[in-house]
């Protein structure tokens, strides 16, 4: 081999060894383009799951604040109940549902002439009074009183919260 047939050789070899760098070149800046695409659906997939997360947690969490404050609404009903059968047992003989009001001067409570009434405007609480048929009235008395509290929830169904309690005449003598 001559000399020039040398050099020319090792400047194909240089030629081809170039282009093979230029092919992987181009192949990689692909690859990259490739895992950038990826790349930025995975933290899109990721952030929409997120932010799904966030607002069931939140509509969650004031379900729960609905359930927990219907609940106190209920139980308010039923201490209610109570304070008007201890100012005269009389008072419970109505049976069916009734609302509440504030008595006299906004001092203790009293039935209301609506079958319910709205409490913080998202709750309705409804007071049924049911006499046991087993009381007559001449030995021991006794009511059975239904503190119901209704409300639509953050997803627009509605639910119900129901306390009941056994009311006697406790002010009448025994046999």
């Amino acid at each position: 081999m001559l000399i020039s047939e040398i050099y020319m050789h090792k400047s194909n070899k240089n030629n081809s060894a170039g282009k093979n760098s230029i092919v992987r070149e181009n192949n990689m800046r692909g690859f990259s383009l490739m895992e950038l695409v990826l790349a930025i659906a995975i933290f899109s997939i990721g952030s929409i799951v997120a932010g799904k997360m966030l607002i069931d947690a939140n509509t969650s969490t004031r379900s729960d604040l609905d359930k927990s404050e219907a609940i106190l609404i209920a139980r308010e009903g039923i201490e209610a109940v109570t304070s008007i059968r201890d100012s005269g047992f009389s008072n419970l003989i109505i049976s069916g549902a009734h609302g509440l009001a504030s008595g006299p001067g906004g001092f203790g409570w009293v039935f209301a002439a609506s079958t319910s009434d709205i409490v913080d405007v998202k709750f309705f609480r409804s007071i049924t009074i049911t006499l046991n048929p087993s009381s007559n009235f001449t030995s021991t008395s006794t009511a059975i009183a239904t503190s119901t509290v209704s409300w639509m929830n953050a997803r627009s169904v509605n639910e119900v919260v129901t306390l009941t309690t056994v009311l006697t005449n406790w002010r009448q003598p025994g046999p």
